[in-house]
């Protein structure tokens, strides 16, 4: 198994991510953290992990070429039969690559996904996302229901997947898989808590532009077919950041803590 894990400038929260795959149930892994460039102390914070266990590896990027492409040069090294992402601000339960694994070979699926936690920007958990239990492709072009640190894949089945030089490169794959495979299968039990208020994700206007985009250059959609799925998008987008609570007292640790227990 090949954890691939883009990071930049993640000092505040590279460590609650590296430590969540290290306390993963499945051991046989190997973590590839690749750095995009970074200017603060995310270096020196991996390079601890790196003097403590053997199986976490540094990959360092000249100059700052973004998510999808520094992922790519993990995919690149990646000797996994598997291959499993995270990024740098989010973290998995314990649980997380064991019943992931379980998944793909009960299903016989070569791509899967779970449902997942929601935490703020000080890592309190402030909801909860259950996607649907599998996704077409019409399914994904009215919202991506896929969070890219909670899928694996099955290399041997699928070949190695690279994120293409585009913003919401991870939601192109997706449409891309799923045009081959038909469906993709999802677990609808959270095992990830992914960050929201950070980053890339949290930009609403620059991401509705980006949707737009991909709808019209990247699928080649009419405007009438593309604007009838942005709305769509714009839609349940609203209703899925609505539901999350503004304050939470659980953070992100109280949960991995709790799951770990009952592991």
């Amino acid at each position: 198994m090949s954890v691939i894990m883009p990071c930049h400038n993640s000092e505040k929260t590279i460590e609650l991510a590296i430590r969540s795959v290290l306390l993963q149930t499945f051991s046989d892994f190997e973590l590839l953290v690749i750095d995009d460039d970074s200017t603060d102390n995310t270096t020196d914070v991996v390079q601890r992990f790196i003097d403590e266990d053997p199986r976490v590896n540094l990959i360092r990027l000249d100059g700052h070429h973004g998510a999808g492409l520094a992922r790519n040069e993990g995919i690149k090294a990646a000797k996994g039969k598997y291959i499993a992402f995270l990024d740098s601000d989010d973290a998995w339960l314990p649980k997380k690559l064991e019943e992931s694994l379980a998944f793909l070979k009960e299903n016989e699926c070569p791509i899967m996904y779970t449902a997942y936690y929601v935490m703020d920007k000080d890592n309190f958990v402030v909801g909860e996302y259950r996607p649907k239990a599998k996704v077409t492709f019409n399914d994904l072009l009215v919202t991506n229901w896929i969070g890219c640190s909670t899928v694996v894949y099955d290399v041997e089945k699928l070949g190695k997947l690279y994120f293409s030089n585009v913003k919401h490169e991870d939601y192109l794959l997706w449409l891309d898989v799923v045009r081959k495979t038909k469906v993709i299968k999802g677990l609808p039990r959270a095992l990830t808590i992914w960050r929201t208020g950070t980053g890339v994700s949290s930009k609403k206007k620059e991401s509705a532009k980006w949707r737009w985009d991909i709808y019209t250059k990247q699928l080649g959609l009419n405007w009438l077919k593309a604007g009838y799925y942005f709305v769509l998008y714009a839609f349940n987008g609203f209703r899925k950041y609505s539901s999350f609570k503004a304050q939470s007292a659980i953070t992100a640790w109280d949960v991995i803590r709790e799951a770990d227990v009952r592991a």
